[in-house]
């Protein structure tokens, strides 16, 4: 990315000090004036009394491409300034006992207080684990936190304790983990050992989403093409070329990298790698997460995302030769969702400027930007109709 915009939300935690009654629970009133300071950032104006201007507590964080990807993050980070808040400002807590909380509970409890009870990305994962039959106890969330991942597993765990105990229980528990450890907090708070309570939370859980197997076909309809067994344990991004004759996909088949294949569509066969440190030390990672890549219309080309010092970059990869070259679009801060025209002469992307994202199209020939979409809305996932006079694209 060329800049880094960074949004710093500055949380200020005031004690109020109730002035002791003076005669028969009469409050003898107090008079003070408060010399304000105003601290002005481009979105927001704190007020402070404070006597110097460094601010503790803060939240920093980017710009994310959709404004609904932004509003989770910065509810998510909010609730771990709170979490700090409640280890530091209390009298019976201190932030050592932050390393008995289990990750589960700290990041579980963030996107519970961010996204809410109800997720769809989290129910995904509960049902595939009632359909693989590997259901975590507790103790495994504690245990096995790169096995089970605490965002989603948290997110169930305290959706679950919530709707039995109500959301009063969210701070006994979570400060009570934190001084005592969780066996003894569960004792306390929830009148149960954690054996007896994974119980019921994993009975819980395939009550809810066994009967989904009925309605759900176990068996993926077409061929495979790369699995766990003849690839990596991570296969993403595929990307069929137009003619249909190719696949490109990422795949840590190697455990130190993630690489490039391309395969034919037809047999799976591998006809070419393209290895993450052929593009040289400078690259950081591939953003495959956030999309996958694009091919020119001859097929003969593929051009994906890459992160380069901070900076994205285009890169377009022959499939042929292998050879590849990359270079930055001007006057982006960053992109993603790279689509390339039908006539092959420019790619779309969803570009993020000043917090903001549009639509740009760039000219290969030409080496211009035009901005094709300019609101206050999120304008991404763009994709071309064949014969080259429109743009689809999610808003």
């Amino acid at each position: 990315m060329r800049r880094i915009y960074l949004l710093a939300i500055s949380l200020i935690i005031s004690n109020l000090a109730f002035s002791q009654s003076q005669y028969f629970g009469q409050n003898k009133p107090r008079y003070k004036t408060f010399g304000f300071k105003v601290q002005q950032s481009p979105h927001f104006e704190l007020y402070h009394y404070f006597k110097e201007n460094k601010i503790r507590n803060r939240v920093v964080m980017p710009m994310m491409y959709t404004k609904r990807q932004t509003d989770h993050v910065l509810g998510h980070e909010l609730v771990h300034a709170f979490q700090y808040q409640l280890m530091t400002a209390g009298d019976t807590t201190q932030t050592s006992n932050i390393q008995n909380l289990p990750l589960f509970m700290v990041e579980g409890l963030a996107e519970y207080m961010s996204l809410g009870r109800v997720d769809a990305h989290t129910a995904m994962w509960l049902r595939d684990a009632v359909a693989s039959n590997d259901v975590p106890s507790i103790r495994d969330l504690v245990t096995k936190e790169y096995k089970y991942f605490p965002y989603r597993w948290g997110q169930a765990f305290w959706a679950y304790v919530t709707a039995i105990y109500g959301d009063d229980i969210i701070r006994p528990l979570f400060q009570e983990t934190a001084k005592y450890g969780i066996e003894i907090a569960f004792t306390r708070n929830l009148k149960t050992t954690i054996e007896k309570f994974s119980v019921r939370w994993k009975q819980a859980l395939i009550d809810t989403n066994a009967p989904f197997k009925n309605t759900t076909a176990t068996l993926p309809i077409g061929k495979e093409i790369a699995s766990q067994r003849n690839a990596g344990e991570m296969n993403v991004s595929p990307a069929i070329s137009p003619d249909g004759r190719f696949i490109a996909y990422i795949s840590s088949k190697n455990v130190l990298s993630f690489d490039i294949f391309i395969v034919e569509s037809s047999t799976g066969k591998t006809l070419r790698k393209i290895e993450g440190s052929s593009f040289g030390s400078h690259v950081d990672s591939y953003s495959f997460l956030e999309t996958a890549g694009t091919w020119s219309p001859d097929s003969r080309k593929f051009a994906l995302v890459l992160q380069s010092k901070g900076k994205n970059r285009l890169s377009i990869i022959d499939v042929t030769s292998g050879n590849k070259d990359s270079f930055e679009i001007p006057d982006l801060d960053s992109f993603t969702n790279p689509a390339w025209s039908p006539d092959g002469g420019s790619v779309v992307v969803s570009g993020l400027m000043n917090g903001e994202s549009d639509l740009y199209l760039y000219n290969f020939r030409e080496k211009t930007v035009k901005n094709l979409t300019n609101d206050t809305f999120s304008d991404i996932q763009p994709s071309w109709s064949p014969d080259g006079q429109y743009i689809y694209f999610v808003s």
